[in-house]
């Protein structure tokens, strides 16, 4: 396992290109996982401010890629702000 500033990885194939990453969230400060299409070159780049997170990471979803950024998850996401298109409450 490797660990970069507060990213938390290891390979989940041979090949190289699934890893398991570790992040806490900006918001919660829980520490969550997601297993994510992507290289070590890539993670290594980004923890190094290698570029934009679009460019870097395009294959990504923009939750996964949200992960990678501040480590926050979609359920976080959705107990900050609420799930989307949620019918607010009378």
């Amino acid at each position: 396992m490797a660990s970069l500033n507060s990213m938390r990885f290891k390979p989940l194939n041979e090949e190289g290109t699934r890893f398991r990453v570790w992040r806490v969230s900006f918001f919660t400060g829980t520490e969550s996982y997601m297993d994510l299409e992507v290289t070590e070159a890539q993670l290594v780049e980004f923890a190094n401010g290698g570029g934009y997170l679009q460019k870097l990471f395009c294959n990504l979803t923009p939750d996964e890629r949200e992960f990678l950024k501040t480590g926050a998850t979609p359920e976080d996401w959705n107990n900050i702000f609420g799930a989307p298109n949620a019918k607010p409450s009378n």
